[in-house]
């Protein structure tokens, strides 16, 4: 689930006492919705490592940015930048 055992444990409180007014979302998405929701994902993907290859890594005259190590960058940016705002930092 993605979350701390207190975290759940109000979701359930939550589910328990509100039942379908709970927090939690079930929601139900057709095929076309599904396939739309993805391809934005995947531009969304796409995108951000071309963007960060070509911020990054630089390529040879003629030759496109390499998508494996802009996609590999962005992670990693994204990962340090996740722990910077939680307070998991370090500073020399």
């Amino acid at each position: 689930m993605g979350c701390t055992q207190e975290a759940i444990d109000i979701f359930e409180a939550e589910r328990a006492a509100k039942g379908s007014q709970a927090i939690c979302q079930r929601l139900t998405w057709t095929s076309e919705e599904v396939d739309q929701k993805l391809k934005g994902i995947m531009k969304a993907a796409f995108d951000n490592a071309l963007k960060t290859a070509e911020e990054y890594v630089p390529a040879k005259q003629g030759e496109l940015p390499s998508l494996v190590a802009g996609s590999n960058i962005a992670g990693f940016v994204k990962v340090a930048t996740a722990m910077h705002d939680q307070g998991d930092w370090w500073t020399q």
